[in-house]
């Protein structure tokens, strides 16, 4: 069992000082206050596995344990430490956070929907990974391949006439 997403949006309006305003989760765990839709919505996603094969009474002491752990996680959070905000992808992800935000008690207008964003707190130029050394060692296989077709030595006409007499013309 998957444990849906915990979304969490945080109002880009700068007038508000408490930056929670609504969680919204399974079993329609609701806290929110009365505010007017978002410009955009800042989704945290908190996902944790859980086997099926376990009894339904430990399901929800495993529930209740991840959701106490990650509002633990949320409040500790330092949202100053942003580095960018993305734009979430058009992914089951995104799918997720559309109905978590739908589930809210807060105003949710189809415009907002448009501007999901998800915050990164590692560096920009992090973001891709390793693709430099990546080029240079797709580089260095491909041509490793190529020497090796060049190496082979050719096929003898010959021989291959013998084989297939009534095949090549």
């Amino acid at each position: 069992m998957i444990i849906p997403n915990l979304i969490v949006q945080y109002c880009l309006d700068a007038t508000i000082d408490d930056h929670l305003t609504a969680i919204s989760g399974p079993r329609n765990v609701v806290f929110s206050f009365d505010r007017p839709s978002p410009k955009a919505w800042c989704c945290l996603r908190y996902y944790k596995e859980i086997s099926n094969r376990i009894s339904q009474p430990r399901k929800n002491e495993k529930f209740h344990q991840f959701y106490d752990q990650t509002m633990d996680e949320f409040h500790q959070m330092n949202f100053r430490s942003i580095v960018y905000l993305e734009k979430a992808g058009y992914d089951n992800r995104l799918d997720g956070f559309k109905k978590a935000i739908m589930k809210t008690r807060v105003q949710v207008n189809d415009s907002s929907l448009n501007y999901i964003l998800e915050p990164k707190f590692n560096a920009y130029a992090v973001r891709n990974g390793q693709k430099l050394p990546w080029i240079f060692g797709s580089f260095a296989i491909g041509a490793a391949i190529w020497l090796i077709m060049i190496v082979i030595p050719p096929i003898d006409e010959d021989k291959v006439k013998a084989l297939f007499p009534h095949e090549i013309a």
